[in-house]
């Protein structure tokens, strides 16, 4: 991923972070591999594209201590809650979200 992130044409680093959906990873390991992902868009200076499902605390925890509170971050696909986009927001100067069509799905209940 590092040597793919210092292309010109790279712009950001990500997708990465963590998904406790699934049990396809370790959620120790999944940590791991985002801190060091955090560390390279910052050494870097790329902005950090992040995924995170059912891992919020955990997502919030590592990004407050390896990424800059005005650093640019793209949450995609977001489809959690208020309280976490929130939170985010007031803790990070440049968090954008990226929403998709699974927020209409009655499934996610949002009605």
């Amino acid at each position: 991923m590092e040597i793919l992130s210092k292309e010109k044409k790279a712009i950001a680093l990500g997708e990465c972070g963590l998904d406790y959906h699934y049990n396809n990873s370790p959620a120790n390991v999944q940590k791991e591999v985002f801190s060091k992902h955090c560390k390279l868009a910052v050494n870097l200076k790329k902005p950090l594209v992040v995924h995170t499902r059912e891992a919020n605390d955990d997502t919030f925890k590592i990004l407050k201590e390896f990424i800059p509170n005005d650093w640019k971050i793209h949450v995609h696909c977001y489809t959690d809650g208020t309280e976490f986009a929130k939170k985010l927001l007031e803790n990070f100067k440049n968090v954008y979200f990226g929403f998709t069509g699974v927020m209409t799905y009655n499934s996610a209940g949002y009605y």
